[in-house]
């Protein structure tokens, strides 16, 4: 998400300006750099092909890193939704999709939402193996398969490097908790930092060193059963941590200093996490019959004690509860400033990994309940629930991410990353 930094003015190279054709040199070299700022990363990339003269006037952009920062700030001011997921074709065949949908697409007046679906293009070595947990910062996508392998993407670019760092520890006398991924503002680095049971934890930094350096947890160290969500804001990895009690784990990438934070509503199940609006929001949605079908929100207000220090003082200011709802909805994250796509818990059909044991003997087993969408979208203004539209063939499976996306210019090979 945008830190709160200014970004720098931009001025285009001279050099790819003297190339340039008169119509750029009719205009000021910091209009075209701006001009071009505001571009999605594909179509900035298609105007490469227009000629010679662009071509190398784009080269130097992207190249230039406070024009690839100005891209990125800009991308941020309007960040689309991702959600990540599996769809099963059929016994032999998987395939990785994901939805994409800005806030300008869709206006509360439909009755259904048909949102943006495409199939992830990955590496072969992730189609056979697949993989189990999706981060995202500035545009760059990490996969881990097992926690252990880790795939870093920019999709907008078409880059992709594969990393298996080496470890000091015995691995198989840890389980692996989880990942998270996000930016050293101070270092400029990204880092990707994994939990291990017993507590432990180690930081691996791409383009840096080849293996994981352990970490210290100075927290009070106790058992967790589990790690539910993650999310990454503004230099911090969060991870909703299952145990007696459950509790938000906070992960400072710069000060590489883990620090606690008590959950708001006191109850220990059927809790999750996203990012929206630049806060970290929780959601609390009990599932018991027992107790109304709503949705509980807050947002976690968070300030650090200044440059260098550990210290930080936190609340939590509720923000929303939904109307009940006659069927059981599981929230999943904002897509809009007053839209809440939610996943529903009465039609979550059987599905599958083919690459763990649990698979079914048949297709038929594979069969959707089409009576009600999968996913569904409240308007949290209206109260209104509109199905989500996906696409109406294979099985929608797991979903391995969902929150705040931008598609932008940070390279995995500039930043020396592969």
């Amino acid at each position: 998400m945008a830190d709160e930094r200014q970004s720098p003015p931009l001025a285009l190279d001279r050099s790819a300006m003297e190339a340039s054709t008169s119509k750029f040199d009719n205009l000021p070299r910091e209009i075209v750099a701006e001009i071009m700022s505001r571009l999605p990363p594909e179509s900035l990339m298609g105007c490469k092909c227009l000629n010679k003269s662009w071509y190398f006037v784009i080269k130097c952009l992207i190249k230039d890193p406070k024009f690839v920062a100005k891209h990125l700030h800009q991308a941020e001011a309007a960040p689309e939704t991702l959600v990540v997921y599996y769809r099963f074709l059929h016994l032999e065949e998987l395939m990785t999709s994901l939805i994409t949908s800005t806030s300008s697409r869709h206006n509360g007046d439909e009755d259904d939402l048909h949102l943006v679906s495409e199939d992830l293009s990955l590496p072969v070595y992730f189609t056979q193996q697949g993989y189990n947990k999706v981060h995202h910062c500035d545009g760059i996508i990490c996969l881990t398969r097992d926690n252990k392998t880790i795939t870093l993407c920019n999709l907008a670019l078409r880059e992709f490097c594969i990393f298996s760092p080496e470890t000091d520890l015995v691995i198989n006398e840890y389980s692996i908790l989880g990942v998270g991924f996000g930016k050293d503002f101070r270092s400029g680095n990204y880092k990707i930092v994994r939990l291990l049971e017993p507590m432990k934890a180690e930081v691996f930094t791409p383009g840096t060193s080849n293996s994981w350096r352990e970490i210290a947890i100075d927290v009070n160290s106790k058992h967790y059963e589990d790690v539910g969500d993650h999310a990454y804001l503004n230099g911090k990895c969060f991870w909703l941590m299952l145990g007696e009690p459950w509790t938000l784990l906070c992960f400072d990438l710069c000060t590489e200093v883990f620090q606690t934070i008590s959950l708001p509503n006191g109850e220990d199940t059927c809790s999750s996490i996203t990012i929206h609006d630049d806060l970290l929001c929780f959601f609390w949605y009990p599932l018991l019959t027992q107790f109304s079908n709503c949705i509980h929100v807050w947002k976690l207000d968070f300030k650090d004690g200044g440059s260098g220090t550990e210290d930080f003082t936190y609340s939590w200011r509720k923000c929303l509860e939904t109307n009940p709802f006659e069927r059981l909805y599981i929230p999943m994250t904002f897509w809009q400033s007053d839209e809440l796509l939610v996943d529903d818990a009465d039609n979550m059909e059987l599905y599958y990994n083919p690459h763990t044991e649990n698979s079914p003997e048949s297709d038929e087993e594979l069969l959707v309940d089409t009576e009600y969408a999968r996913i569904s979208s409240f308007n949290i203004r209206t109260r209104k629930l509109r199905k989500v539209k996906l696409p109406e063939y294979g099985t929608l499976g797991p979903i391995l991410y969902k929150g705040p996306y931008v598609k932008s210019l940070v390279s995995i090979k500039e930043k020396k990353l592969a």
